[in-house]
């Protein structure tokens, strides 16, 4: 089955991946799905995402905010190194070994400072942080520190970070967008087809699934035929126009 989707503005794609993202999140709905179209939907929204999340997180606050993270990570490593750093007290074999764990982690994770990533340009930062990202979750070493100082739920916040910023990059050279919309375009087409094969005697459920593109497209093509009686009309005003 052949369908071709009329292309919709990049604001209409995002609502319509607004809404698809909402249906998705609908289990009761989603297991009423044929396995095909519940697998192309899962398509679509990932490929919508980063079109929403480029509309609502702009490239600079996820850098300084990513930056930030960077930073307090490190000085929460060196802060734990610090606390048994005393000449008054005597510190505990469990103080000594909370050090030792936090300056083993720190030396492997950040073989310069934090400021030598965060002064990288973000595409250079970026593959930095991935290589941070697989120390800290795969070198057997880095995650036994990470677990004996029970800071698994700030390496996962660290890591999280990745996935925004890798698009955040893509943003700051002028690719995200129009690559972005191209993609949703597709996946959205993809689930069309799926729906109306699979689910072709149940036209409720395939309004359901399309109903937000065809809103979209309907006041798109609105909005262009009052564009071209607009325009019709100041030619007949002007002639000479």
């Amino acid at each position: 089955m052949l369908i071709e989707l009329n292309r919709l503005t990049i604001p209409r794609l995002r609502r319509v991946a607004r809404a698809l993202k909402a249906l998705h999140d609908d289990r009761a709905f989603v297991r009423t799905l044929h396995a095909d179209v519940r697998g192309a939907l899962e398509a679509a929204v990932q490929k919508g995402a980063p079109l929403d999340t480029a509309a609502e997180v702009s490239p600079l606050l996820i850098d300084t905010t990513t930056d930030s993270v960077l930073s307090n990570f490190e000085d929460m490593l060196l802060a734990m190194e610090g606390v048994a750093n005393d000449r008054v007290v005597r510190p505990s074999t469990e103080a000594l070994a909370k050090k030792a764990d936090a300056m083993t982690l720190r030396q492997r994770v950040f073989p310069q400072r934090a400021k030598a990533i965060i002064d990288l340009s973000m595409s250079d930062q970026h593959k930095a942080m991935r290589d941070l990202a697989e120390v800290l979750t795969t070198d057997r070493e880095a995650t036994a520190c990470v677990r004996r100082l029970g800071i698994d739920w700030a390496v996962a916040h660290l890591v999280a970070h990745l996935d925004p910023y890798q698009r955040a990059v893509r943003s700051s050279d002028g690719r995200a967008l129009s690559t972005d919309a191209e993609d949703f375009h597709a996946a959205l087409t993809r689930l069309a087809v799926k729906v109306t094969a699979l689910h072709e005697d149940d036209a409720e459920l395939r309004r359901a699934v399309l109903g937000p593109y065809e809103v979209e497209l309907a006041a798109q093509q609105q909005e262009e035929r009052d564009a071209r009686k607009r325009q019709a009309a100041k030619r007949s005003e002007d002639p000479t126009k």
